[in-house]
Formats: structure tokens, C-alpha cells, sequence
């Protein structure tokens, strides 16, 4: 008899390489927060709030690869076994990486840098691409 895959029982184990995206991921972002605070990078308001917002995205993709996987359908597709949960999850991982990447970006060129908005869209860009890629080996993945 096949049991049937509930989404809510799974449990996401410590791996080398989620610690490894999340200490990096951290260390990033820590890194960000120092330079802006030790270069005087955050010259108004709008910059320490799109910090602070790309600093709380990051950690909640962390957050919610290894204590909600339940909730880590960021993709779309309906998650039906363990390994489109896992593709799912190393998804959420580098979407955290690269914002913030993208965060580090904004403190060494500055928000009002004229290459700033580009790059911005570069990222998104980039990120969004990643995305077609994860849901497309999702939905193969059985």
C-alpha cells in the first residue's frame, strides 16, 4: 500500500551545504551592515529601509528552508514528494543568497549610484531566471 506524501511531516535535516548557504548568506549580510555603518553608506531613510527589508527577506527564506518547510513553496508547483521539497528548499537558499549579494552590492555602490537601478534589475533579472530553472527540474523531478 503507498502512503500518501503530506507536506506538513517532512522534516528538513542539517546538511554541509544548507549550512554552508546560510553561514555564507549571514556572513554577507553582517558584512553589509558593518560597511554601511563603518563608510556612513546609509545616507537616508530609504537606504537603511531597503537594507533592513532585504536583510529580513533573507533571513525569512533561511528561516522558512529549515523550520517551515510546509510553507517553502515559493515556486508555484504543488510539491507531491521529497526531492521537489529539496529542489524547493536549495531554491529558497540561493534566492536568500543572492538578495543578499544584491544587499552588498547596494552598500558598495551606494543607492544613488546612476549604475545602482540596472544592476538592481540585473539581479532580479537573474534571480527570476534561476527561478524558470528550479521550477522546470521541479516539476520533472519524481
Amino acid at each position: 500500500m503507498e502512503e500518501k506524501f503530506n507536506i506538513k511531516t517532512v522534516k528538513v535535516l542539517r546538511t554541509k551545504e544548507g549550512t554552508i548557504f546560510e553561514a555564507v548568506t549571514v556572513m554577507v549580510l553582517i558584512v553589509s551592515w558593518v560597511m554601511a555603518l563603518f563608510f556612513h553608506c546609509l545616507s537616508s531613510n530609504d537606504d537603511v529601509f531597503s537594507m533592513a527589508v532585504l536583510t529580513v527577506v533573507s533571513l525569512l527564506f533561511l528561516w522558512r528552508c529549515y523550520y517551515k518547510p510546509g510553507s517553502i513553496n515559493i515556486t508555484g508547483v504543488s510539491l507531491k514528494n521529497t526531492r521537489q521539497v529539496a529542489l524547493a528548499i536549495r531554491f529558497a537558499r540561493i534566492v536568500a543568497l543572492w538578495l543578499a549579494l544584491l544587499m552588498l552590492t547596494l552598500t558598495v555602490m551606494g543607492a544613488n549610484h546612476p549604475m545602482m537601478k540596472s544592476t538592481a534589475i540585473g539581479f532580479v533579472i537573474v534571480i527570476g531566471l534561476i527561478g524558470f530553472f528550479f521550477i522546470y527540474i521541479i516539476q520533472k523531478a519524481e
